[in-house]
């Protein structure tokens, strides 16, 4: 199917976590609780029949709880990326924990995996306004990238980019690349393209048309997606109606969705779609964000005060 490799490629990532790292830190678990290994040996048997490749994002738990999968996704030539070490909010975290938590990560992963991860994505997509330095400490630590941004979505303290599309971030210590969520806009306003609850939310005739309209312009997908969206048999954690409904909508439709969106599409990862942006000569833009609270003096992102 030689046509297919002339398609423009989109990214395909994974947050790699079990169906339990939501849930508080002390919350008991027992063995035979962990179910990851069915939602992501049905993701990497579906990337291998579409030839396609993933960036996948490990939490260091994850990873320590399940070396062989880890193992197993980078033998596959999958990207290795960073999730953080456990799945907390990086804005309730100091400059100094985050630290912590993201050398406790990769050092665990390069163990296990053999090789270090390119990029980051914080859980929840948790960067904002006021955690601006983690960029530094993430510059700092080795990655070639960020996907944390994620444009439109609701909160005073989101970080909203004025530019859509992969941008560099400056920080005093060097710079790195921002490769943010995909949105599209409906109507007057602007949604998030793909991924998570919103593929489960979307009929997939909605995903499809943001693919495409994101193709139109030239603009990769980043798509995303958990191991436990493809296991709609998991328990269930405790939870306000809200979270059960973002949580549980639609997980019986994914497994079907994909299965069309692979066949419609191609992907790779995103380390490969910012190495081809470089390649391709494409000047990224700097980061430039509504409210501008980068140092004024420097136009560089603040420093964490460690």
């Amino acid at each position: 199917m030689s046509h297919m490799d002339d398609r423009m490629a989109h990214a395909f990532t994974v947050d790699v976590e079990d169906w339990y790292h939501g849930g508080p830190d002390d919350m008991p678990l027992m063995d035979g609780m962990s179910r990851l290994a069915n939602g992501l040996d049905r993701l990497l048997d579906l990337l291998q029949e579409h030839k396609a490749k993933a960036t996948f994002f490990w939490l260091g738990v994850a990873a320590r709880d399940n070396p062989a999968l880890l193992r197993k996704v980078v033998a596959q030539g999958h990207e290795l990326g960073c999730h953080g070490h456990r799945h907390r909010h990086v804005h309730r975290m100091s400059p100094a924990a985050f630290q912590a938590d993201i050398t406790q990560a990769t050092d665990t992963l390069a163990q296990i995996a053999g090789v270090r991860p390119s990029g980051y994505r914080a859980p929840y997509f948790s960067l904002s306004l006021d955690t601006l330095w983690a960029f530094s400490i993430l510059q700092e630590a080795g990655m070639a990238y960020d996907s944390s941004v994620f444009p439109h979505r609701q909160g005073p303290r989101a970080i909203q980019p004025l530019h859509g599309g992969p941008q560099w971030v400056k920080t005093a210590s060097g710079r790195i690349a921002e490769l943010p969520m995909s949105s599209c806009p409906w109507g007057l306003a602007s949604i998030p393209a793909c991924g998570g609850a919103y593929f489960r939310a979307y009929p997939y005739a909605l995903t499809r048309r943001n693919l495409r309209w994101l193709e139109a312009r030239g603009h990769f997908a980043n798509f995303y997606i958990h191991p436990w969206e493809l296991d709609p048999g998991h328990p269930r954690l405790p939870s306000t109606w809200r979270q059960a409904l973002i949580h549980n909508h639609g997980m019986g439709s994914v497994n079907d969705k994909l299965r069309r969106l692979m066949r419609d599409f191609r992907f790779t990862t995103l380390g490969d779609q910012l190495d081809r942006l470089l390649a391709d000569g494409n000047a990224l833009p700097r980061l430039t964000l509504r409210g501008d609270p980068m140092d004024p003096a420097t136009r560089n992102i603040p420093q964490p005060q460690r």
